[in-house]
């Protein structure tokens, strides 16, 4: 959703937006999403899709490991707000594994979403009472905000590569960038140059840093600019930017880091051959850290991810929305969906994605050992995190060529978590992979 009418990025400076906090909100699009989906290609109402979530919702989440941790890792934040206190933080402390968190109020809210619709929210009465709260409160929704909110539907971006077409959502999404690394890259035969070799992986870093260039001149709100997206994941722009990588590293403007983590990416298809490659996030870990009242809602931070300065295509601004990390991808092969790839992770989202579709289309992985492989994460820096799995003589080639290492444990969360669905729709079968540096399953039925 876009920044609320009230917005004013005069109020954030110099110090920057804060992480938590009602005036970190942009106004929640979710709703409108989900009921757009199901309208368009569902079989189920909005009902009969919000019941399993009510009924976890009123019976309880069991909680696990991953959950138990950030829980406890938000605390502080959490008992700043008594409503989300009073559902995270039960008897004052964070619940351990194989507790239950219990949602009452949020089932409410989701059994009268699903008997009224998104409208529910968008001017009914739950929308009335998020307004009301968040007055009350000192934030900037007003009355006018959640109506003026619209699910809109964009035409995928793709690109070929190795003989499948590889496809992504339009901005407000950075996901183009995916399309402009493997675009960069394309000309290159990175099977012969070998899987996570220094040459490879150098090759791919500098392709990464080039597209991410890309995102800072020209992404932003193409409802407010004009972005020349296909140019940008052009195949001559990708020829072009292949011309500008050297034999060393070069180096990068620092920017603020991506850091939101309250990401889930689904990968799903069924047995009638239709695909979804899914993915929300509030951003950081329970969003800004508030609970809308009575309703059980918890508000996203998505006003992080606006830029502050004016000049910006990412400019913070009433009515824009900001650009994210997200980036849900599908690999085509003949027409048909092949590959369902996806992470959370922040700007790794598109690092990670381009590497895992570069192993299973260029070194022949299969899914599992493709989201196993080791990975790198090109930092914001100019800092290079390699997983410790990477062959040693890689490592310190890749120091060779200038490179600022930072080597990480074998396993590491800032690599993203991809998940994967593949498909053979001629024999008929279904597989799917789970990353294990994040809690994740692949799951059959």
């Amino acid at each position: 959703g876009p920044a609320p009418a009230g917005t004013d990025p005069e109020r954030f400076r110099p110090r920057g937006v804060p992480r938590v906090g009602l005036l970190s909100a942009c106004l929640p699009g979710a709703v409108a999403a989900w009921s757009a989906a199901l309208k368009r290609f569902g079989t189920l109402g909005l009902d009969e899709a919000a019941a399993p979530a009510i009924e976890l919702a009123e019976r309880g989440i069991p909680v696990g490991f991953e959950l138990s941790r950030i829980i406890a890792g938000e605390a502080a934040v959490l008992a700043e707000d008594p409503a989300a206190s009073e559902i995270f933080l039960p008897n004052g402390k964070p619940p351990g594994p194989f507790d239950r968190i219990f949602q009452k109020s949020l089932a409410e809210t989701l059994r009268r979403i699903g008997r009224e619709g998104p409208r529910a929210l968008y001017g009914g009465a739950i929308g009335e009472q998020i307004i009301h709260w968040m007055r009350s409160q000192g934030g900037w929704f007003a009355p006018e905000d959640l109506g003026r909110v619209r699910a809109e539907w964009g035409e995928p971006l793709s690109t070929d590569y190795r003989g499948h077409q590889v496809l992504v959502v339009p901005p407000v999404s950075q996901a183009h960038i995916l399309l402009a690394q493997l675009n960069v890259v394309a000309d290159d035969d990175l099977a012969r140059l070998g899987h996570n070799s220094a040459e490879t992986i150098h090759l791919m870093v500098e392709a990464k840093k080039l597209a991410f260039g890309d995102r800072e001149q020209f992404t932003g709100d193409p409802a407010r600019e004009t972005i020349p997206i296909g140019a940008l994941v052009s195949k001559a722009r990708g020829r072009r930017l292949r011309k500008e990588i050297g034999a060393t590293a070069s180096e990068v403007t620092p920017r603020r880091v991506s850091l939101g983590t309250d990401t889930t990416y689904l990968a799903v298809v069924d047995g009638g051959g239709n695909a979804v490659s899914f993915i929300q996030s509030l951003f950081h870990p329970f969003g800004c850290g508030r609970v809308a009242g009575s309703t059980g809602i918890v508000l996203n931070n998505r006003m992080q991810s606006f830029s502050l300065d004016p000049k910006s295509p990412n400019r913070m601004e009433a009515g824009r929305r900001p650009v994210t990390t997200l980036a849900p991808s599908m690999v085509l092969h003949r027409g048909r969906p092949r590959f369902l790839v996806g992470s959370p992770g922040g700007d790794a989202q598109v690092q990670s994605g381009f590497q895992v579709i570069v192993k299973l289309l260029d070194h022949g992985f299969d899914i599992q050992p493709a989201v196993e492989a080791p990975r790198w994460r090109s930092q914001d820096d100019g800092g290079l995190a390699v997983e410790s799995r990477i062959a040693p003589e890689a490592i310190e080639s890749l120091r060779g060529r200038g490179h600022r290492i930072i080597v990480s444990g074998d396993w590491t969360m800032q690599m993203g978590g991809v998940h994967l669905a593949a498909v053979d729709s001629e024999r008929g079968w279904l597989l799917g992979g789970a990353d294990p540096r994040r809690e994740g399953y692949a799951v059959g039925g």
